[in-house]
């Protein structure tokens, strides 16, 4: 059994006789370098630890600064405290690198927004222009603008062309036929016998030509 623990090595991890992979400081944090699998007493790196809340202190007098090492390294601040503290800057600069770069596009944006403002202005004003134009055009016929016409409440009457040349009427009269009159309707209405098509139809008396057969 002697000979068993003479052939085992030292642990690297807290020094003492026994195998790497069950000592219960292989995950622990060293406290002079800073690097995790190892504690303190078994540390060889020459470099020391030290934390960005006791490095960057702004109440660090003349006598802190001339401490000794060993004293500094007992006052500084639990491992863990440690890990929070440098976890939390690193958040908070990627925190400031995104705030800074959500403000270099905010400020894209509103120049964006700015200049598609100054467009809807002056598409506003364009509009404007139009139905002043519209507004101040006189009619063909009547030689009135629609201003004067608004103003004066009288629309159709002055917008509405009554000198016209040309007229068309529309009826649903029948077309020119030549027939015999069967019976009379009325007054001024006959029935009459179309002889083309032999269709009976009413007429007006005033549309209607009596070809009188003059008897010898």
């Amino acid at each position: 059994m002697q000979r068993e623990i003479k052939n085992i090595k030292p642990c690297l991890s807290c020094g003492k006789l026994h195998l790497r992979s069950t000592c219960r400081f292989r995950g622990a944090k060293c406290h002079k370098c800073g690097k995790v699998g190892h504690i303190k007493t078994v540390c060889r790196s020459s470099n020391t630890y030290v934390t960005q809340n006791s490095y960057n202190s702004p109440n660090l007098s003349s006598k802190m600064e001339s401490m000794c090492l060993s004293t500094f390294q007992n006052t500084q601040s639990h491992p863990m405290k440690t890990s929070t503290t440098s976890s939390a800057t690193q958040a908070s600069t990627v925190f400031k690198n995104e705030v800074a770069e959500l403000q270099c596009e905010l400020s894209k944006t509103r120049e964006e927004l700015n200049e598609m403002r100054e467009q809807l202005i002056k598409m506003e004003e364009l509009l404007h222009m139009h139905r002043l134009r519209l507004l101040n055009a006189e009619h063909t016929s009547t030689r009135e603008s629609p201003a004067k016409l608004f103003k004066s409440r009288i629309l159709k009457k002055h917008l509405m062309s009554t000198t016209s040349n040309v007229h068309y009427y529309k009826g649903n009269d029948y077309r020119p036929s030549v027939g015999i009159i069967l019976q009379k309707m009325g007054n001024r209405v006959v029935k009459i016998l179309d002889i083309k098509d032999h269709s009976v139809h009413n007429g007006h008396l005033d549309k209607v030509t009596i070809n009188e057969i003059i008897q010898k």
